[in-house]
């Protein structure tokens, strides 16, 4: 499905994102959004922008898991490793909306962290763009007023502390794979004898800020480009259970449940009937504006195959194709069990009115 971003446009400020190895100028609208994060409260938030793409090019040739890009960019080997890290976002072609990890780079080639998926289909003129990884330091900062920070590394001395969901593992209701709070020093890894880190964040994840009762309300504001080319979220299964996929609206606007994409693309499987047993895929949202911590899904939602309509299980099965999933939010994908446990894709095409 296409969806468009014309009432989001009016709120983007149109501002020039500089590039430093870029084959052609271009001037992606930057945007933000706000989101209050209660006390004593989970919230769930995420970027839905991109950082400035430090290249945009073409592919001239394609070999396993490497890329030639065309022309001569020359870059410095391993420009693209270290640090936050990089990834490349197709924006053209077969892999359009994909994204891959850097893992090396020559002066003009790169080499790609597959994550078990192939560049088949990639071919010579397909657009493609880099992109630093947002880090908690690059989105907050030491001193931002989003973030309570700590006092010392002892449990007591912690104020907001932020979850990473569970993104590699498989199964339901899966713990938080990552706890972090700030303190004057930077992001401590509180699962991690509380060391000094900068975890990365996924392009089309969510993090849960969690403040203390005694701590007060704050707000996140993400602010970076809009990503105005088609977007693509892998989609894990298992073949004995269900599991869940932490995921994101990758949009920064709100987006209408049917407008999603996700039954034209095939990322969801259609549920065979109303009742409980008949059910495939679920989408789960949760409410930010309730108060309280490891809270349940507000709505759970499915795809009602044989009316074609979205429907929300906690309200009766009531037709939810028009309810609005929010931006820089995020939401879980329960995926059915499959035969041979293989991921689904989600893709999502944007186009502007």
């Amino acid at each position: 499905m296409k969806a468009s971003i014309s009432t989001c446009l009016s709120l983007l400020l149109c501002l020039g994102a500089g590039s430093l190895y870029s084959q052609s100028a271009e001037t992606p609208p930057v945007g933000f959004n706000t989101v209050t994060c209660k006390s004593g409260s989970d919230t769930f938030v995420s970027v839905a922008f991109n950082r400035s793409a430090s290249f945009v090019g073409l592919v001239s040739s394609v070999d396993g898991a490497g890329i030639t890009v065309q022309g001569t960019p020359a870059w410095n080997n391993d420009d693209f490793v270290g640090g936050s890290g990089y990834f490349v976002k197709f924006r053209s072609g077969a892999k359009a909306g994909a994204f891959f990890e850097i893992i090396a780079n020559g002066s003009s080639t790169l080499t790609l962290n597959l994550a078990g998926d192939t560049l088949t289909g990639a071919v010579e003129g397909d657009q493609l763009a880099i992109h630093p990884y947002w880090t908690l330091n690059d989105l907050l900062p030491v001193g931002n007023t989003t973030i309570h920070q700590s006092t010392g590394t002892q449990s007591f001395a912690r104020k907001t502390q932020v979850l990473f969901p569970n993104l590699t593992g498989t199964g339901i209701n899966l713990a938080a794979s990552g706890i972090f709070y700030q303190t004057a020093n930077g992001w401590h890894d509180a699962l991690n004898s509380n060391q000094i880190t900068n975890p990365r964040i996924e392009p089309d994840q969510f993090i849960i800020i969690r403040h203390r009762t005694q701590d007060g309300e704050t707000v996140f504001t993400p602010v970076g480009s809009v990503d105005m080319h088609d977007v693509r979220t892998v989609l894990a299964t298992r073949t004995n259970g269900a599991t869940d996929n932490p995921v994101s609206n990758i949009r920064p606007i709100p987006m209408k449940l049917k407008d999603l994409g996700l039954i034209s693309s095939g990322g969801f499987t259609p549920s065979l009937g109303t009742q409980s047993f008949n059910r495939r895929d679920t989408l789960m949202t949760f409410n930010n504006a309730a108060t309280g911590l490891n809270k349940a899904a507000a709505h759970i939602y499915f795809y009602n195959n044989p009316t074609g309509e979205w429907m929300d299980a906690l309200e009766s099965n009531r037709v939810a194709d028009d309810d609005l999933i929010e931006p820089s939010t995020g939401c879980i994908i329960r995926k059915y069990q499959t035969g041979t446990g293989a991921s689904a894709l989600w893709k999502h095409s944007l186009v502007v009115q």
